[in-house]
């Protein structure tokens, strides 16, 4: 009885001391300031991230500061009622949470949010990222200031025109609400006139304008290209840089590879400003004491390439505030499904190396010096991770990375980089993409896309049925694999190819149920096929390895490299092929085939592995005919 008595109040004490920690901790956290920041887009759009790393970079070191980041994602859903529907979750945010102080950036925001149900109200609001004119949400309003988004038109132009041979302005661009929105600010507020001005709706309507207003003018504004459907980036860049002959300008970083001069806002900036702000604000001053700014700061990046093409040398204090595109390589980068030391994947990158003349050097880093690319590989890690979240976040971070260093082409392999980054968001759009390694067929995800071309992974199940069954005492067949969607399908086109089902067999998830499954197949099937092991979360290659050898007693077979240790036999295809062959297709997008004229293939080339060792345990004697044109699996 003492000893429970003890016991209980140990617990008590420690149970109290737990409880004041809690309130201690709630209490610092309740005494710090807050900021919350509403973004109109989503985190992977490069604008919205560069105005919040803005933000967290100002806030550094202000440990009295609490950040809270919502997203209202209305880039991505354009409809007014989710704009509406998002605006009204972030004032129940606003309402629950209780910010000291808004950041509101871009325009939706303001729209949908601030100017419907803050007008005026108590709670201090910082904008950002407003194009051109906050006025026509009744800004300001005696509890807001902000940043309005200028275009660095003026500045682009005082550029060109030092290096023009005249002041006749032209104008550039896709047809579109946005463009036409352009041309009226470039007017109105900038007071730049352009002389001739072009709206065309295809890439040869570009191409010819591009042509007729450098006859017409001495300078040229180009404005972005979206709106132009069958935009090929690869080609619009050999056909600017072998017809340029007068300076051209832009105010979008995207559209500096086709431009000679390019002066872009700098998100960051806006972040940086409205961050500031939010700080003042909490010290003490109003909105209204802080006047509403416009940016400054330009992002100015230099076309190299186009200046030599035109015989100009920039002044040399332009050139050490700029950014400079060289004349580099063209961009390639690779998506793998899975992760660096999975077989497959790792083959798949080998031949694509190869094909590209990239060297992987022992840390794991490329050495793109004797090839004609520059190529970047990233790994979704979606073999080791397979929750549908990961996934779908794997290949947002794939999206976001593709948004900032702009590839020229995208190699994908494998089905989850199809699945769940080339079918969402690059179906039918400009940039180029060849896949691989796609188990079977590819309608599955309704490609081919107008923007695609690729090998089909199958695999030469019926020169391995014909081994088990020459092998085999019965007609009895059974399977084992993973419980993936690669299993699922494997099971489902075997049965489709060899016009048969199988007797028995499991797609399972844990070793302890592959060990099972393994050994009642030994009774109730004359011939085992071994599908991929990957995607069992326990898997143990020595404790199956054991097993196999201890217990095997009837052939089993694999028409995949990765199971070639656990079977008797196997002809499989080679990952190498599968990287190999998109190299060299990437090769011939990069010389002006449009992927879609390229014809969607499968792999041909096959290996036959024979595992002596298990043969030997079996009892089994191979021929010699199937020896001499074997690899063997204990050899590799």
């Amino acid at each position: 009885m003492r000893c429970r008595f003890w016991l209980n109040l140990s617990v008590l004490v420690l149970s109290l001391a737990v409880i004041f920690l809690f309130i201690d901790r709630a209490a610092a956290e309740s005494a710090k300031s807050r900021i919350l920041y509403v973004d109109s887009y989503n985190p992977e759009y490069p604008w919205s991230a560069g105005i919040e790393t803005g933000i967290e970079t100002m806030l550094k070191g202000h440990d009295d500061v609490i950040l809270k980041v919502i997203h209202m994602d209305t880039k991505r859903h354009t409809s007014e009622e989710f704009k509406k529907k998002a605006a009204l979750k972030a004032k129940k945010v606003i309402e629950t949470w209780q910010p000291d102080v808004v950041i509101a950036s871009d325009d939706n925001a303001s729209k949908y949010l601030v100017a419907p149900y803050f007008k005026n109200a108590d709670l201090p609001f910082v904008f950002c990222g407003v194009n051109w004119d906050a006025s026509i949400y009744g800004y300001p309003f005696s509890n807001v200031t902000g940043m309005v988004e200028v275009l660095l038109t003026r500045q682009m132009v005082d550029q060109l025109r030092a290096l023009a041979r005249g002041d006749r302005i032209g104008f550039l661009a896709a047809e579109t609400f946005s463009t036409h929105k352009i041309l009226t600010y470039n007017r109105k507020i900038m007071s730049i006139a352009a002389e001739d001005v072009r709206f065309v709706k295809t890439q040869a309507e570009w191409q010819s304008a591009y042509l007729q207003l450098q006859k017409n003018c001495d300078l040229l504004l180009l404005t972005p290209w979206y709106g132009i459907s069958d935009w090929n980036k690869a080609e619009m860049k050999k056909f600017v840089l072998n017809n340029i002959t007068v300076p051209t300008g832009t105010s979008y970083s995207f559209m500096a590879d086709y431009s000679l001069v390019c002066y872009a806002t700098d998100p960051e900036e806006q972040g940086e400003w409205a961050a500031d702000t939010a700080l003042e604000i909490l010290a003490g001053k109003l909105p209204t004491e802080i006047p509403v700014a416009t940016n400054k700061r330009a992002r100015i990046i230099l076309n190299m390439p186009l200046a030599k093409a035109l015989g100009i040398t920039f002044p040399l204090d332009l050139v050490s505030n700029a950014e400079l595109i060289s004349a580099r390589k063209p961009r390639v980068l690779f998506v793998n499904s899975y992760h660096r030391g999975y077989a497959w994947s790792d083959g798949v990158e080998k031949g694509l190396l190869k094909a590209l003349k990239v060297n992987q050097r022992p840390d794991g880093s490329l050495d793109c010096g004797a090839g004609r690319v520059e190529l970047k590989i990233v790994r979704m890690n979606t073999k080791l991770n397979r929750s549908e979240e990961f996934k779908q976040q794997a290949a947002k971070k794939v999206k976001q990375l593709i948004d900032t260093w702009q590839p020229d082409i995208v190699v994908v392999s494998d089905d989850n980089a199809c699945k769940y980054l080339l079918l969402p968001y690059y179906k039918d759009k400009t940039l180029p993409f060849v896949f691989c390694g796609l188990n079977w067929g590819e309608t599955i995800y309704g490609l081919p896309y107008s923007n695609t071309t690729g090998m089909i992974e199958v695999e030469p199940v019926k020169e391995t049925y014909a081994l088990l069954r020459r092998f085999a005492r019965g007609e009895r067949l059974g399977f084992i694999g993973s419980n993936t969607l690669t299993g699922h399908k494997f099971v489902h086109y075997y049965e489709k190819i060899l016009g048969r089902k199988f007797t028995a067999g499991k797609l399972v998830d844990t070793f302890a149920q592959w060990r099972d499954e393994y050994l009642k197949l030994q009774k109730d099937v004359d011939m085992i096929y071994v599908l991929p092991p990957y995607g069992i979360s326990d898997w143990d290659k020595h404790k199956a390895l054991a097993l196999i050898f201890a217990h095997s007693r009837i052939p089993s077979a694999a028409s995949s490299e990765l199971c070639a240790p656990y079977v008797l036999f196997g002809k499989m295809g080679i990952a190498e092929e599968q990287g190999w062959w998109s190299g060299r297709t990437v090769l011939k997008i990069l010389d002006g085939r449009k992927p879609n004229s390229i014809p969607v293939t499968t792999n041909h080339k096959s290996r036959l592995y024979l595992n002596m060792k298990l043969a030997k345990t079996m009892g089994i004697v191979f021929p010699v005919s199937l020896i001499e044109q074997a690899v063997f699996v204990d050899e590799e």
